[in-house]
């Protein structure tokens, strides 16, 4: 007994059509450099450093880079729209009456550009520059 089967009827189709399975051998091929452009011996991705033996670490890597980094920039952007909704909503962290709305923003944008280094450094440790 094989494995299970499922039957489809299409309209239009015959049934005596013989299907074929997709293979991932041309896509392993294009990984592996085989094909593009002639070249041989290395990925597509070799020049970025995304082609190391650890692609889906890399990988994940360059997308936490990627958003830190547009965190940053929309945390140094909007810092003071950013203060402000916290004081009309009652979320500030700290209540203290020497802390006034600048500071509050420069802490805030101060923040936003730690997020913005670490996604820079994380973007460059996945393309492989760091």
């Amino acid at each position: 007994m094989g494995p299970p089967t499922l039957e489809v009827t299409l309209i239009g189709l015959d049934s005596s059509t013989n299907w074929t399975t997709p293979s991932l051998e041309p896509v392993r091929q294009i990984g592996s450099g085989g094909g593009i452009g002639g070249r041989s011996g290395g990925s597509v991705f070799a020049r970025s450093g995304l082609a190391d033996g650890g692609d889906g670490f890399r990988w994940s890597v360059f997308v936490v880079g990627c958003c830190l980094i547009l965190l940053g920039v929309v945390g140094v952007r909007y810092a003071p729209a950013i203060v402000r909704a916290q004081a009309r909503e009652g979320m500030t962290p700290v209540e203290d009456e020497h802390l006034e709305e600048t500071d509050r923003i420069r802490v805030t944008k101060g923040t936003s550009v730690v997020f913005l280094v670490v996604g820079v450094v994380l973007v460059g440790y996945a393309s492989g520059v760091v």
